[in-house]
């Protein structure tokens, strides 16, 4: 029984005839390894070769990740890349510039009709001895030389839009707000500073009222003269306004250069805006070019243009977020404008993290809520996983977290790596645990788990991106066959579901070594044939005599059985514990386990919840016993052959002959 202090949800036990229940969702492939760019310790999910390159950078020759995903990728569009790094470090650099300055300020005023339309002929004068603009209200298309026309319209505010466009027009030092509240338009200056403080003037009609001019104005213009314009104040230089980093950490950020210039020509654009320009290469190889900008951002931390957000979320119709940096801003103020290379010239040089890799890093740790290398896989409710490795890592610490992790998700099966370049006899020692000699951190004992198996040999293959002949571990290959396989209780073995595209193998065992490798041991071999390079094994690395998930296809085809019991009856949490759920389980996994069994998945199953089954549990602890019995496969072919003598006549009775025995 389950222990009744658990938390609320869907559990299933494990007994010796099934398997526990794990998350349903589709599956995937998992790989685990180094990259020169990427995130750290998250896992990502990638649809293509191409999103694999662009988000963990070329593959490469002194780590088999990213070669072993680049081949399952070749059959899938759902396969899952972790990268992990010792030593990483995130390209940055430190831009200077100047705090403490003070932004120049921008004259306001305002323009009112308190009583009405103002009426044919009446002027509004906006500037000084220098620079005056004056526009005249017309209802008779006949205005003054040098005035500009604002045709009065039938209602006040009609004709205040009409005056706000003529000055927006103008090319003149003052512009208003994109907003009119009739019969009041807001003016603000076009630029910023002393010179913006101007006069506005209404002219004289019906000889009362006043303006912000002298002489009299008419009662139904009211203006306010242009005040508050500020000069800018200069700064104190600073070694330090900003940071500028590559998104990920990676050799690749050393690459990418960041241009701060002037800010762009924009509506009232502060004087302490500038645009950033990134430039970068296109590929492995390329010169950088001109990749994103961003414009009239800042330093300040309340503008809704802040350098830090913009780089992160984007802005709203303009532009996305940056695919390239990331920066954190120390101080507020104006960077100096030029362009900067990260990872040079005082900052940090980015790198990979892939040649210090140790056990450690793969196996991972939790700190808190950050966990890292296979630590970071455990959750099965934010990640489905088919199959799970740690592409050409043969350490043993490694391999018994992998195989451990697989066990504890419950939902996946882990495929280690052996070695590159062992024989058959030595494959077979490193697998029992012998320790061969001249094997580095070998095995002590042998695997004993239902949750792994164990292909070999290393498959060629051509690496489009280093443009040479590389060596791909197992797990990439056999990621491969389940990506193309379809059904996940298909044998990954055999003519029809087994070949690999490899263009060789290490060694091709023959019929006496594939019977020690497979038939005395749990060696999953690939072999040459006719067909192509065929993976002839079934086998999982369970040592416990009558298995029934012995095979390989076997345990993928209950821990498939086990998706789709948990996504099913998930509906029935928190209804009623009664007779009328436990119909409704039975009805459920009926409904799910029954396709399956009739497309091969499963050779027979049986499922109770009833009242005998929930006898003496607690309230509110409803128990479903399901019984399921996995199709086995022909991974021997028996062929009674036999010759005879001239004149014998051949009938459709049965012949008794010797049997022979093909297969692996």
């Amino acid at each position: 029984m389950l222990a009744t202090n658990q938390a609320p949800g869907t559990y299933v036990q494990e007994y010796s005839f099934q398997q526990s229940v794990a998350a349903a969702g589709s599956a995937a492939i998992c790989f685990v390894g180094g990259a020169t760019k990427g995130p750290l310790n998250k896992p990502v999910r990638l649809p293509s070769p191409g999103a694999l390159i662009s988000t963990f950078g070329p593959l490469l020759l002194n780590d088999s990740g990213l070669q072993a995903a680049y081949v399952a990728l070749q059959a899938t569009s759902n396969l899952i890349y972790m990268r992990v790094g010792n030593g990483a470090a995130t390209a940055d650099q430190l831009i200077p510039g100047t705090t403490g300055s003070t932004p120049a300020g921008y004259a306001t005023g305002s323009i009112a009709f308190p009583s009405g339309n103002p009426a044919d002929g009446e002027t509004v004068t906006i500037g000084n001895s220098t620079n005056t603009y004056t526009f005249e209200f017309d209802s008779n298309s006949s205005i003054n030389a040098g005035h500009i026309q604002v045709p009065i319209g039938v209602t006040a505010g009609l004709t205040l839009t009409n005056l706000i466009s003529a000055i927006n027009n103008s090319g003149g030092a003052v512009a208003t707000d994109a907003t009119v509240i009739s019969p009041t338009a807001a003016v603000v200056a076009r630029v910023a500073g002393v010179a913006a403080n101007i006069a506005i003037r209404a002219s004289t009609y019906a000889g009362v009222g006043s303006g912000s001019g002298s002489g009299p104005a008419p009662s139904n213009i009211v203006v306010v003269g242009m005040t508050g314009g500020t000069a800018s104040a200069s700064g104190s230089p600073s070694a330090e306004v900003l940071t500028l980093s590559a998104l990920t950490p990676g050799t690749w950020g050393n690459a990418i250069q960041v241009q701060i210039v002037a800010p762009s020509i924009a509506p009232n654009a502060g004087s302490s805006s500038f645009d950033v320009n990134v430039y970068a290469p296109p590929g492995v190889g390329q010169n950088a070019i001109l990749v994103e900008s961003f414009f009239n951002v800042s330093c300040l931390s309340t503008d809704p243009r802040f350098i830090d957000a913009v780089l992160v979320n984007g802005l709203s119709n303009e532009t996305a977020p940056s695919s390239y940096i990331s920066s954190s801003t120390a101080a507020t103020g104006i960077p100096t404008s030029g362009t900067y290379a990260l990872g040079s010239a005082g900052g940090v040089a980015g790198a990979d993290g892939v040649s210090g890799l140790t056990a450690n890093d793969y196996v991972g740790s939790v700190n808190g809520q950050q966990a890292s290398g296979l630590q970071a896989l455990l959750n099965t409710d934010t990640l489905s996983i088919d199959i799970l490795a740690v592409p050409g890592v043969s350490n043993a610490t490694v391999i018994n977290a992998l195989l451990n992790t697989a066990k504890a998700r419950g939902d996946c099966v882990a495929i280690p790596d052996p070695p590159f370049g062992l024989g058959v006899a030595q494959i077979v020692a490193w697998y029992s645990g012998q320790q061969p000699a001249g094997v580095a951190n070998a095995p002590a004992v042998p695997f004993n788990t239902s949750f792994g198996a164990l292909f070999w040999s290393w498959g060629q293959t051509y690496d489009p991106y280093n443009k040479q002949t590389v060596w791909v571990p197992p797990s990439g290959w056999v990621g491969y066959l389940a990506a193309n396989a379809g059904a996940r209780w298909t044998a990954l073995a055999g003519a029809a579901n087994g070949v690999i595209p490899a263009m060789d193998v290490e060694y091709s065992p023959g019929p006496a070594e594939r019977n020690l490798l497979i038939g005395q041991n749990n060696i999953n071999p690939f072999v040459k044939t006719s067909a192509g390079i065929v993976s002839m094994g079934n086998s999982t690395l369970s040592l416990t005599p009558g298995d029934p998930v012995s095979d390989l296809s076997a345990r993928r085809a209950v821990l498939y059985a086990q998706r789709v019991v948990k996504a099913a009856t998930a509906a029935l949490q928190f209804l009623p514990n009664n007779a009328n759920t436990w119909l409704r389980f039975e009805a459920l996994v009926n409904g799910v386990l029954g396709p399956l069994s009739s497309q091969g998945g499963l050779a027979q199953y049986q499922v109770n919840c009833n009242a005998s089954t929930n006898a003496g549990s607690p309230p509110n602890v409803m128990n479903g016993y399901i019984v399921v019995q996995p199709t086995p496969t022909a991974d021997q072919i028996i062929i009674g052959f036999a010759s005879t003598s001239d004149g014998t006549s051949f009938t459709n009775s049965a012949t008794s002959v010797a049997g022979t025995t093909t297969g692996s």
